[in-house]
């Protein structure tokens, strides 16, 4: 079980859970609130929820478990997916597909250990992805700060405190 992690291998296909060399799978995996950067091989994907899988995620049995609210790339193998991304309808051609992919990639202002924005999305990401959890936060590690939420509360008590005439804006610091 991995749970509100960030799983990082370095590289996105370099394997960041996987099972013993010669047995290629690693056991019946649950993963909710992570970004996982790497390759992702296991025998069954019992959950996978609110997460963000940077790499290709291979599940030998995907007829048990689901995942859902998480961005999978294309290519994976996963069990049922509900609210997934990116929306890949059956049929569409192969640029078709990566040009979707592409536009809800997520984007990281660092993925750098040790960087104080390391594994934070990028407020350029797709509002998909930003806005994507179970509970309208952004998908992977960061989903329990609530973030959107927050951000949409300050919003509304700028706007109804504000002195007439007054603009404020949001500015991010790391």
């Amino acid at each position: 079980t991995l749970a509100d992690s960030l799983v990082d291998a370095g590289d996105v296909t370099a394997p960041a859970v996987s099972g013993l060399a010669a047995i290629g799978f690693a056991g019946p995996l649950v993963v909710s609130r992570c970004t996982v950067v790497g390759t992702v091989a296991t025998r069954e994907l019992t959950l996978g929820e609110n997460s963000l899988f940077l790499g290709r995620v291979l599940a030998e049995r995907r007829q048990q478990g689901c995942v859902r609210f998480s961005f999978v790339p294309a290519g994976s193998r996963v069990p049922r997916r509900h609210r997934c991304q990116p929306v890949l309808p059956p049929g569409i051609s192969a640029a078709e597909a990566e040009q979707r992919t592409a536009r809800v990639r997520p984007r990281f202002t660092s993925l750098a250990y040790g960087h104080p924005a390391y594994g934070q999305l990028d407020r350029r990401t797709a509002a998909e992805i930003l806005r994507g959890a179970d509970d309208e936060s952004e998908m992977g590690v960061y989903q329990r700060l609530r973030t959107p939420q927050r951000e949409d509360a300050l919003r509304i008590r700028l706007d109804e405190y504000l002195p007439v005439g007054l603009e404020a804006g949001i500015f991010y610091a790391t």
